[in-house]
């Protein structure tokens, strides 16, 4: 279903723009500059481009990933042993069931329809300058850029196909890319031509966010250790019904006390996560996971003990003069019982998503 629909989402997007793609080129000679800093026919570069637009796009958007070749515009299967050429015009079938979803499908048409008119824009626009040092107009994997004056560095908005998992935001933003001094384009330390797309992130709302999210969690702390120290203090709550309570109490003390050190350690450290910085997630060590674990069995022993605190509130009623001494199930509600659906889903997790 998603290739017939994604099919007929190609079919129809080259019915309305095929003549324009065909016909744009006046030079048949004329080339397009790409990311590498190679400069290919038209016709080559644009089934490139595609087949690299293809290449950027992260895991989550494919149910299966081909690999980008050597040879340009094509896909590789190593399932079925098989290459596949991108022919803008004719999409195949192949390509589009790799997919998870028609919206990621639709994300790779409109890359490769913008390197197609970036394309256009290369071979149409004329120098502006003529006197001075400049970096070339180029096709940076995502987005075109102009020819840029040496020291300047460009912006321009951030296009929705870079997108993936959500939406563009509500405010635009803009990437970055430096022209040099010398009129060369900024490179890494791989030596590669790199612009900024970090600022297009929500990265600063995310950081603020996991601040806020800190910063209520400790408040809570601070106000429940000293009621618990009063639970703990006098003889005189050393009763069944402010037992109840300080379990209850304790556990939220952990679910914020282990709420914090996840993310302050793990969440914090992936928003530092650059190309060449590995973070924590990345990583996916043991401690990650056996943190990540125990965040989750103290949010559940949390709703464990509102249940018990319920619970014991019915048997009072039901039973207005008796007092419910032994509190060995109540414990076992609250403490032992969430061990059973967090060690599923830690078994399940190990099984089909260890690396994720």
């Amino acid at each position: 279903m998603l290739a017939l629909l994604a099919f007929l989402y190609f079919q129809r997007f080259f019915q309305c723009e095929s003549s324009s793609i065909i016909t744009t080129v006046e030079n048949p000679d004329a080339k397009c500059r790409n990311e590498r800093q190679i400069y290919l026919s038209y016709e080559v570069f644009r089934s490139d481009a595609c087949a690299r637009c293809y290449k950027y796009m992260p895991l989550v958007a494919f149910r299966f990933k081909l690999q980008y070749t050597k040879e340009l515009g094509t896909l590789y299967d190593p399932r079925l042993n098989d290459t596949h050429y991108v022919d803008p015009l004719k999409i195949s079938e192949n390509i589009l069931n790799t997919f998870s979803e028609e919206s990621f499908a639709k994300k790779w048409i409109s890359c490769c329809r913008a390197a197609w008119d970036c394309c256009d824009t290369m071979i149409k626009a004329h120098t502006l300058f003529k006197d001075t040092m400049y970096c070339p107009r180029t096709w940076d994997g995502w987005q075109c850029w102009p020819d840029t004056q040496a020291g300047i560095m460009a912006d321009l908005p951030c296009q929705e196909h870079i997108y993936f998992e959500n939406g563009p935001p509500s405010c635009t933003k803009y990437a970055h890319k430096e022209c040099l001094p010398n009129g060369t384009w900024y490179r890494n330390e791989n030596m590669r031509e790199w612009t900024n797309y970090t600022t297009c992130g929500k990265r600063e709302e995310h950081r603020q966010y996991l601040y806020f999210h800190i910063a209520t969690h400790i408040i809570s702390i601070i106000f429940i250790v000293p009621a618990l120290t009063v639970f703990l203090a006098y003889k005189q709550l050393q009763v069944p019904r402010i037992t109840m309570h300080k379990n209850f109490f304790l556990s939220l003390l952990f679910k914020s006390l282990f709420s914090v050190l996840f993310k302050s350690i793990v969440i914090a450290d992936e928003l530092k996560r650059t190309e060449n910085y590995e973070s924590i997630m990345t990583k996916n060590g043991a401690g990650c996971k056996i943190l990540f674990i125990l965040t989750k069995y103290f949010r559940m022993t949390n709703f464990m003990w509102m249940f018990c605190e319920g619970f014991y509130l019915q048997k009072l009623i039901a039973a207005t003069f008796a007092e419910q001494r032994n509190l060995i199930m109540f414990y076992i509600i609250g403490w032992a019982l969430p061990v059973v659906p967090v060690g599923i889903y830690a078994t399940l997790r190990a099984i089909l998503e260890d690396d994720k």
